[in-house]
């Protein structure tokens, strides 16, 4: 009976998981259609602060530190639009002179906010390290995303394909490692950090990124210059590994946190931390990888 309960619950996972991913897929599936670098933003900031604000949620003292927090958001969300405007004005990538603005106004703002309270042990250090820890965890590495919308000459529309190769192959990373990992899981890989994960879903990971990879080459080859066969295949198990990574990074954010879940936006999936998690170590990998193949 409880076997036949626990497959239930898989089935059911699997099904909700599929239909998230699903209705995700066809809003990129749009974006990349119209061509839109507006619709693209929009998915990013989305995606962005939805995440930024889960992570806040799981910080420690967060019923005593709302302005720590506000602030963050703040910040958060002028960065994002600073970014946003640099890229569609300068078709740019390089704004790290706006990541340096960022920090500082941070740190400094921060600290500014840790003035108006009396310091109280440790928890008056978690209040600044907390949210700034998540200002670059979340918005700057999610920035890389951005940053490969123009990383080409070719402009946006060659840009929106290595998105799509990003996506797309991290996330059949995520897939291929939860379908090997249902199917034949037996060795745990980390099982004190993330029990679910197994060394036979890590393989499963790498060979469906790999494929992935080739896949979409094969298709859209043409809309992206900087890649070819073999590149393509040292990019794919880079990006795979790193998806890895990626997702356990989350986990021990929730350990270290003792949070169970980061939101449940998503059915089957979780929050939208759960979704961009790995994205956020592979989008700076990509982009680093291309700037220097271009």
């Amino acid at each position: 009976m409880a076997d036949a309960n626990k497959k239930q619950s898989k089935r059911e996972i699997f099904i909700r998981r599929s239909g998230s991913t699903v209705i995700l897929w066809l809003i990129i599936g749009s974006a990349i259609a119209f061509q839109n670098i507006w619709l693209f933003f929009a998915m990013i900031a989305l995606l962005g602060m939805s995440a930024f604000v889960e992570v806040l949620r799981m910080l420690p003292g967060k019923e005593r530190d709302g302005k720590f927090h506000l602030v963050s958001i703040g910040i958060a969300a002028v960065y994002f639009g600073a970014t946003f405007w640099y890229v569609y004005t300068s078709r740019n990538p390089d704004f790290f002179h706006i990541d340096g603005m960022a920090l500082f106004v941070a740190i400094f703002a921060l600290f500014c906010v840790s003035l108006t309270r009396k310091p109280e042990g440790p928890s008056a250090m978690w209040s600044v390290a907390g949210p700034f820890l998540a200002l670059v965890y979340i918005p700057l590495l999610f920035s890389y995303v951005t940053r490969l919308l123009v990383i080409s000459e070719e402009g946006v529309s060659s840009g929106a394909f290595y998105v799509l190769f990003l996506l797309v192959v991290t996330k059949f990373t995520d897939m291929g490692a939860y379908c090997t990992g249902s199917l034949i899981g037996k060795h745990k890989m980390i099982p004190h950090i993330s029990p679910g994960k197994t060394w036979e879903g890590f393989g499963g990971a790498m060979i469906v990124a790999l494929v992935a990879g080739h896949c979409l080459l094969a298709l859209f080859g043409d809309h992206m210059p900087l890649l070819n066969t073999v590149n393509v295949t040292v990019i794919s198990l880079a990006l795979a590994l790193t998806a890895v990574l990626g997702d356990l990074a989350e986990s021990v954010i929730k350990r270290a946190l003792s949070a169970d879940d980061s939101g449940h936006v998503l059915p089957g999936i979780g929050g939208s931390l759960d979704l961009v998690d790995s994205v956020l170590f592979t989008a700076p990998l990509l982009y680093f990888i291309l700037h220097y193949l271009s």
